[in-house]
């Protein structure tokens, strides 16, 4: 009997949609929000279910049957405070000057929950959107209601993007960094009276506020970002930094991103699974690499870093992403380290990589290496193919949903390349969601 099995029969599960295993343990919002379904386990038990489902995704395919899965140490936060990024809705309350509801919708409903003091998220993020709940429909920002959204001249607060990580003092030694919290408020109009008053108010309650962040959205439906409108800096500090090491013995590099590039929201396990590619590809001085949906550059820099620490630079460091905001975040972290090697190219990878292929500097008298961390949809078949025929000694695909890793794998091994090691880590501990990072070689 599989674990899963007998974690079923010991734990009668829910009625309720999307809670496999109930709506008990330590969350008492469980049953309404639904975000963390196995929170109702053990840790240990959520790591069995996790590990025996992307068994169950990688043995549909036959050539990956025989692949053995390693475990990565469970984070050392364990399961709770570990969201270091949230994105939450906002709606109105009861009256003008009711708190706002903050929170997620119920699964397959219209319904917000409203949350506070959420177990998976850091208490300094905990503490800032109780804050704003509070303090922004006294200052003059009230909620949104749908439709609102036509009220071009009276602003409402749509959604919160708040993150956790840190901000450089004055200096440039990185022990001089400090625990800093980052705002975006996306609005449906502009008021700065009130938007000032508001950062006033946040700043004096929440002291790692470190800067404040602007985007008005008004379209209809659920998208966060109107991608057609920019993010514009309102206060503080513009950027928020994450220092990661290459191996876990290296000196660390500071990494930057602005408030419309993509944050992983566990940053402590993120730099695990970043180690794995680094550790798996092994770049060597001289050699080419090509972090492919890069983002602001993590990957690709620390393996410019870690070819460094082996004697020399790459000879060329390429990166291809398509989220402007995160790209110039990359080219602006690479000018700050000083990796002169990279280039950072923006579209579409799909549409891009082909022209890699007939660049000079991309042929075969360098030996290549290529990281691949690609949304949950994984990748398309043309920038497999295209990788496969850039012929590189190794390949990284780091992905957070293995069902799309297993079809990838299976595709990648019609090109030759056999998967050698996978690695499971516990990115998003209380969810079914979890990352691995598989290394490649040819056969």
């Amino acid at each position: 009997m599989s674990r899963e099995k007998k974690v079923r029969g010991n734990r009668p599960p829910s009625k309720q949609r999307g809670l496999p295993f109930g709506d008990g343990g330590p969350c008492r919002r469980l049953g309404e929000c639904g975000a963390c379904p196995l929170l109702p386990l053990s840790h240990a038990e959520q790591l069995e279910w996790k590990y025996d489902d992307l068994n169950a995704h990688l043995q549909r395919y036959s050539e990956l049957s025989s692949l053995k899965v390693h475990r990565a140490s469970p984070p050392p936060q364990g399961q709770f405070g570990y969201r270091h990024t949230v994105k939450p809705s906002v709606r109105a309350g009861s009256d003008p000057s009711s708190p706002l509801r903050v929170g997620l919708y119920q699964p397959g409903s219209h319904r917000l929950v409203d949350l506070s003091e959420c177990l998976v998220q850091t208490s300094g993020l905990n503490e800032l959107l109780e804050a704003i709940r509070v303090i922004a429909p006294r200052v003059g920002l009230l909620g949104y209601q749908p439709g609102d959204e036509a009220l071009i001249d009276q602003p409402r607060l749509r959604y919160i993007v708040a993150r956790q990580g840190l901000s450089p003092a004055v200096g440039e030694s990185v022990d001089e960094y400090r625990e800093a919290l980052y705002l975006t408020l996306v609005v449906t109009a502009l008021d700065p009276s009130v938007i000032d008053l508001l950062i006033e108010e946040l700043r004096e309650r929440c002291p790692s506020l470190m800067g404040v962040a602007l985007h008005i959205n008004r379209l209809s439906g659920n998208a966060i970002f109107d991608h057609e409108q920019s993010t514009d800096h309102r206060w503080g500090e513009s950027v928020l930094c994450h220092l990661l090491r290459p191996l876990p013995e290296s000196p660390p590099i500071a990494i930057q991103l602005s408030a419309s590039s993509f944050a992983q929201v566990n940053p402590e396990v993120a730099e695990a699974a970043y180690q794995a590619v680094v550790s798996g590809l092994d770049p060597q001085p001289g050699e080419r690499a090509l972090d492919v949906y890069c983002g602001v550059g993590s990957i690709g820099l620390l393996l410019a870093a870690r070819a460094r620490e082996r004697g020399g630079p790459l000879s060329r460091l390429y990166g291809l992403e398509e989220t402007e905001s995160s790209l110039r975040d990359a080219e602006q972290n690479a000018l700050q380290l000083k990796i002169d090697e990279a280039r950072f190219i923006l579209g579409r990878a799909e549409e891009k990589i082909a022209a890699l292929l007939s660049e000079s500097s991309c042929q075969p008298h360098h030996p290549l290496v290529v990281a691949l961390n690609p949304s949950r949809r994984g990748c398309q078949p043309e920038v497999l193919s295209a990788i496969a025929d850039l012929k590189p000694r190794r390949i990284a695909y780091m992905s957070c949903h293995a069902k799309t890793l297993a079809r990838d794998l299976s595709r990648l091994a019609e090109h030759g390349y056999t998967a050698e090691t996978l690695t499971f880590f516990d990115m998003f501990p209380g969810s079914v969601h979890y990352e691995t990072v598989t290394i490649l070689s040819p056969r």
